[in-house]
């Protein structure tokens, strides 16, 4: 687990697993109260983890969508309120990795 392995605390699977599908679910229903949210892929426990995309509030109902690489095709599934506001201002169709 990477969590022991940097000297973390341990944490069964089961409560990793749930807060994991929380943390989705939750970041996809209350996005828009929040002014900025960067999304970073960490899947990679031996790099840095770099920056997907980025959320900025311009106002109430709109936000600026800052894409810095292809995103992946999971987004789709586990962020599908988020996934339809990059949809809405991707005009090339050019954000998923193959």
């Amino acid at each position: 687990m990477i969590r022991t392995k940097n000297n973390g605390h341990y944490v069964e699977d089961s409560v990793i697993e749930y807060k994991w599908k929380a943390g989705y679910k939750n970041i996809n229903e209350f996005y828009h109260l929040a002014d900025h949210i960067a999304f970073l892929d960490n899947s990679d426990d031996e790099n840095i983890p770099s920056y997907l995309f980025e959320l900025n509030k311009k106002n109430e109902n709109e936000f600026e969508i800052i894409i810095h690489q292809d995103i992946p095709e999971y987004v789709k599934r586990r962020l599908p309120s988020i996934f339809d506001l990059i949809i809405q201002g991707d005009t090339n169709n050019d954000i998923f990795s193959i």
